[in-house]
């Protein structure tokens, strides 16, 4: 599908045009291995607005069929309502496309097991969009926990607060989720890919604390690694909207020998202008000038290469956005009965 001269480039459709995919637009024009063909909102007038703040892209729509169908596209970029995502999934393997699909990977475990089994059989690349993977801080914690530095893993303490997003669809669990699906998911992930072991049980508290009603925005979950590793997860979408960065993230990890904190909520660079204090982001989504860099961009150009040489993502597979659907699930219906669930991996 690709064109096969020696600077070929990914020809990209992105579906949404809200924050992440605003940012995955920058991201695919700031690679060396992307080519932005179609922006899509949910109206014309919404993608040319959007579009206009672009540094380029072919042309803008409100039809995000007529992108998928595409035959100059060759990877689509799933930034939606996660209650999309599985729609959007399927047309665009059924259109021979490779998919990005922005995290969470969708709403369930029937829906999951669909977008896989549909992505094999047309044979295309599908990638969950898991960002904390690419993170510097996170990788290098990785590597700490891997090589030893901190004895045997004990316990994982994970927290991401998030004030509230009014008006957003993300308020709106039968669009998102709720919070410790829309981006506890993160959380969920990075625990099990930190020490390479999924989660086997889960006792669960999701509550509304009625700031956003229809939203389960407040979280406590715990959990057990299959080797041994216990799990803590808070996650709450119910903090001050006076907070100086979007959203507050921990992590520490206990070892036998030593420990690892994360603290991602601070940063080294900090603005005060008008609206007050406000932490700048030197790690996720980078904006300086008119590029965009940090871990958005890595794991977008990460996906372009995998698509140029025809090789299956390691990182992020739909089998661990699978994964996390699973633990979610799991916690739903501890949450709901009261009582330790087990997770049912494939």
């Amino acid at each position: 599908m690709q064109r096969e001269d020696t600077m070929r480039k990914v020809n990209v459709a992105i579906l949404g045009a809200g924050k992440a995919g605003f940012l995955f637009a920058k991201a695919v024009n700031a690679s060396s291995n992307g080519h932005l063909s179609v922006l899509v909102a949910a109206t014309q007038g919404e993608a040319d607005s959007v579009g206009a703040q672009l540094s380029q892209v072919d042309r803008c729509t409100g039809d995000w069929k007529s992108a998928v169908g595409d035959d100059a596209v060759d990877a689509v970029f799933i930034a939606t309502p996660t209650n999309l995502h599985h729609e959007m999934t399927l047309a665009a393997a059924g259109a021979g496309k490779h998919v990005l699909c922005d995290k969470p990977m969708c709403l369930c475990i029937a829906e999951a097991d669909d977008m896989l089994a549909v992505c094999a059989e047309a044979g295309v690349m599908f990638m969950v969009g898991f960002v904390e993977r690419f993170n510097a801080a996170f990788k290098v914690v990785k590597e700490r926990i891997t090589t030893g530095r901190i004895g045997k893993p004990v316990m994982v303490f994970s927290r991401r607060a998030h004030p509230p997003r009014k008006g957003s669809w993300i308020m709106d669990d039968a669009q998102s989720g709720g919070a410790f699906l829309h981006t506890g998911c993160h959380n969920i992930d990075l625990v099990q890919w930190l020490f390479d072991s999924p989660v086997m049980h889960v006792t669960a508290e999701q509550i509304e604390s009625g700031i956003s009603p229809g939203f389960t925005d407040v979280a406590a979950v715990i959990g057990r690694l299959e080797n041994g590793v216990l799990v803590s997860q808070i996650e709450s979408y119910a903090h001050p909207p006076t907070m100086p960065m979007g959203v507050d993230r921990s992590f520490e990890v206990l070892g036998t020998e030593g420990s690892l904190y994360l603290d991602l909520f601070h940063s080294p660079v900090t603005l005060c202008d008008q609206g007050g204090w406000k932490y700048e982001d030197v790690l996720t989504w980078v904006e300086a000038g008119s590029q965009l860099s940090g871990a958005l961009t890595e794991e977008t150009q990460y996906f372009l290469d995998c698509v140029l040489h025809n090789r299956r993502p390691d990182e992020a597979s739909g089998l661990d956005g699978r994964r996390t659907i699973a633990v979610f699930e799991a916690a739903r219906q501890s949450a709901r009965e009261g009582r330790r669930v087990n997770v049912i991996h494939q």
